[in-house]
């Protein structure tokens, strides 16, 4: 630091210097205590004396800088902890004292200079060692806070400063996850977007062999094209933007054939209408088969390249080959890829792709199956008219038997509905449109066609593969061979379609460890059937604590750890099960059954230690539920009168009646929270001394019976 000498007059400077301190305190003590007067000084001059007087610290905005969440003329603001602003004003970057201006103490038209200060390179961290993993760690930060411009920005930077250091494989997975995350939630990604997310992750590949890098990569790569695949919106209206030169809609074989991204499809292949143009819908379908291709080939890459890495997950991978498969309109080959990976995979507790596998393929098998059977047996059924129908139907009034003939069902659609509903559940659902909206008048030429192309995938499907017969194959062979985690498995997917295996088996803490997450989670529910809480318990949070990444696995043990608390009356318990549930699995389908059962757990500890705040946050739990528009009415219904139980537990029977009201006026078809709704409104009217509302009540309540329970 500098200093300067400055002269100055000081008044009794000498006078302190000649009294010395503390000693001439005790001097001036001790004269007071033998009665002579102090003597004073004789006066003197005073003279100059040379004081050191310290300068104020000088500005230094060397500091590290931080993202502010400002822009100015398009480029984020930083400050650091002195107070000092890093902003671009259209021409430079500037360090000043101010936001915008002020006293201006560096300017660069350097674009690096921002990530210099940014990482605190400038005087921080002048050992490159520091540098690396500073700049790094604000990255990441960067990126954890969504500040996806400077995360992108300081990824990019790290791995051109230091293409040799072992974090640019995780910088380009970084980059990779943030090309994607930084796009709007109702958007969706361009060609470039993909394209470029998709060149990170293969840079990941190319550079690293760690387990957790490559997989990271690989799946989330092939989450990308999985979402493009269901929804290749934003793709199909860019290609229609520049392809479609004659803007009617419609590409043309010209227009359709400058497309590169469109060379492996044959124009005659993608326009399958047949009326010599490739419109908005048939780009949409082509799109989604392309991204559906690109991800089956991805993954069957990455088995081929990863079969002998240790940590490879590639029964996880087969599953997803089995859902490109799939969507290309190729459910045997599917099937086939599943039935071989049972088999590879099996016996390897480990393998949560397995399990997921088993799961799927049971129900994947009868889908199709009964989509190509029913639809077959619906179109020979159109064939004779007067062939008798007999099904029972549910009315207002209950169960009726309706006994009929086919070309009778279809003039009354009253009939046809519950006929195909029940009859042939499962068809095709383009054929059961035809015949519902033709009926009587569906021609013959659509029957013969649609009868040659379901004969036909009827015949390519793998019938050998029926899930009963193989699974009860596969268990014998692995008892008898040993092998006791695919033998568990076999008995839980057995038990899962309806074929168990009666033998009595009950679970043991010693059959454990050849456990896989599907088979935990299926020992727990046996255990809970046969009475076991404990055991079940057990079972359950090895699950929960081995196999956290197995996905709806977890979910659906966190769910019954809690209903067991719930059993044995531990309701505090509980409300944690469900509540972690919820926030690790906000987003799996059935979230909101973890978050009704949340809601009712608060409810019953707001009563019972009259908690408002619990009532408050049960209030949270159903709100969330019942403003969730894409749930089923009941669901919506129920939740909606548990809000109201909440407003009748905190003695607001007004809003509470609010809430009721909403179900019985909202839901009137959902019979069971419907009547509930109607009664406790009844009760708030007592409780409030609303007798004419109550006699509204009553006679409403009566109305809805006559109409929806035919009383």
């Amino acid at each position: 630091m500098s200093k300067r000498i400055a002269s100055v007059l000081v008044p009794g400077l000498l006078f302190l210097y000649g009294c010395g301190g503390d000693a001439e305190e005790e001097k001036i003590e001790g004269s007071a205590k033998t009665n002579k007067a102090p003597v004073a000084p004789e006066p003197s001059p005073t003279p100059l004396a040379e004081v050191i007087e310290a300068e104020p610290e000088p500005l230094d905005p060397n500091g590290f800088y931080l993202a502010t969440g400002e822009t100015l003329n398009g480029k984020p603001v930083y400050k650091d902890a002195d107070g000092f602003f890093l902003w671009f004003d259209e021409n430079k970057w500037n360090l000043s004292d101010k936001r915008g201006g002020g006293n201006v103490f560096s300017s660069s038209r350097d674009d690096q200079l921002n990530n210099r200060w940014t990482t605190g390179s400038a005087v921080r961290h002048p050992e490159e060692a520091y540098l690396k993993d500073a700049s790094f760690r604000l990255a990441v930060a960067y990126q954890g806070t969504s500040d996806f411009a400077n995360a992108y920005q300081m990824f990019s930077d790290f791995v051109k400063k230091f293409p040799k250091d072992k974090l640019v494989a995780d910088c380009y997975l970084s980059l990779g996850d943030i090309v994607i995350s930084r796009i709007d939630s109702e958007s969706q990604p361009t060609f470039g977007e993909i394209d470029e997310s998709r060149q990170h992750y293969a840079k990941v590949r190319q550079l690293s062999r760690d387990a957790k890098l490559v997989n990271d990569s690989t799946f989330n790569e092939g989450d990308v094209l999985e979402r493009i695949a269901t929804n290749p919106e934003g793709v199909t209206e860019e290609v229609m933007t520049a392809a479609d030169k004659d803007e009617d809609g419609a590409l043309s074989k010209t227009e359709y054939r400058g497309m590169s991204r469109f060379q492996s499809i044959s124009y005659e292949s993608a326009n399958l209408n047949g009326d010599e143009k490739v419109d908005y819908g048939e780009v949409f379908d082509l799109l989604s088969l392309i991204y559906y291709k690109q991800m089956g080939e991805l993954y069957e890459k990455y088995k081929l390249d990863y079969a002998k890495l240790e940590g490879a997950q590639l029964s996880r991978a087969t599953h997803k080959i089995g859902i490109a498969y799939e969507k290309q309109g190729r459910p045997e080959e599917m099937l086939r890829v599943y039935y071989e990976a049972i088999n590879e995979f099996g016996n390897n507790p480990s393998s949560v792709g397995a399990d997921e596998i088993l799961k799927v393929y049971a129900t994947k098998y009868d889908l199709y199956y009964n989509k190509y059977t029913r639809t077959l047996a619906l179109l020979d059924a159109i064939e004779n008219r007067d062939q008798a129908v007999n099904f029972s139907m549910t009315t207002r009034a209950g169960v009726k038997e309706v006994n009929t003939t086919v070309g009778e069902a279809l003039k009354n659609r009253r009939h046809l509905i519950p006929w195909l509903n029940v009859v042939f559940a499962g068809m095709d659902q383009k054929a059961r449109a035809e015949v519902v909206n033709y009926r009587t008048g569906i021609k013959q030429d659509w029957i013969n066609a649609t009868r040659t192309r379901f004969k036909k995938l009827l015949g390519k499907f793998p019938k050998d593969l029926a899930p009963k017969e193989k699974f009860s194959s596969l268990y014998r062979e692995a008892s008898a061979q040993g092998k006791r985690t695919l033998a568990f498995r076999m008995r839980w997917i057995l038990d899962e379609i309806g074929s168990g295996i009666n033998d009595g088996y009950s679970p043991k803490s010693s059959d454990f460890g050849a456990a896989s997450p599907s088979v935990l989670l299926w020992m727990g529910r046996t255990s809970t059937k046969q009475g076991d809480s404990t055991m079940a318990t057990n079972a359950l949070q090895r699950l929960v604590s081995l196999y956290s990444d197995s996905g709806e696995f977890v979910f659906d043990a966190l769910v019954l750890l809690g209903d067991l608390e719930i059993r044995n009356g531990n309701n505090r318990q509980a409300e944690r099960h469900y509540a972690q549930a919820y926030s690790d699995f906000a987003f799996h389908p059935r979230a909101y059954e973890a978050l009704l059962k949340l809601g009712d757990t608060r409810l019953a500890i707001g009563k019972s230690d009259n908690s408002t705040e619990k009532l408050l946050a049960a209030e949270e739990a159903f709100g969330t539920v019942m403003e969730n528009e894409d749930l089923d009415m009941n669901v919506r219904a129920q939740a909606m009168f548990k809000m109201g139980e909440t407003r009748f537990q905190r003695r607001d029977y007004v809003g509470a009646s609010d809430y009721y009201r909403q179900v019985y006026n909202g839901f009137p078809g959902a019979l069971d929270w419907t009547e509930k709704s109607f009664n406790r409104a009844i009760d708030c009217c007592n409780r409030l001394g609303d007798a004419d509302s109550l006699a509204k009540l009553n006679l409403r309540k009566e109305q809805w019976k006559r109409k929806f329970l035919g009383q």
